[in-house]
């Protein structure tokens, strides 16, 4: 039997689909992190910019899981 801590085996295509939407949401968090850490100055030209660049990503990893069959709800 496999312990509840390792992955199960993925189709190819959803593995592909989960390793995608990993990276644009890492993407999404990467144009975040300075918005939130208020680690600089930022302008607000620059946080709308990063914040529409995360949104974006965020909608993309939704629409790849979704292809691959997972159940998406409108928010």
């Amino acid at each position: 039997t496999m312990s509840a801590n390792r992955a199960r085996p993925w189709p190819t295509k959803a593995a592909w689909a989960r390793d995608d939407a990993a990276q644009e949401l890492t993407e999404a968090a990467r144009q975040l992190a300075p918005v939130v850490a208020g680690e600089r100055q930022i302008s607000e030209t620059e946080i709308i910019r990063r914040t529409a660049r995360a949104l974006a990503a965020v909608e993309k990893a939704i629409r790849i899981l979704a292809q691959v069959g997972a159940q998406v709800r409108d928010c």
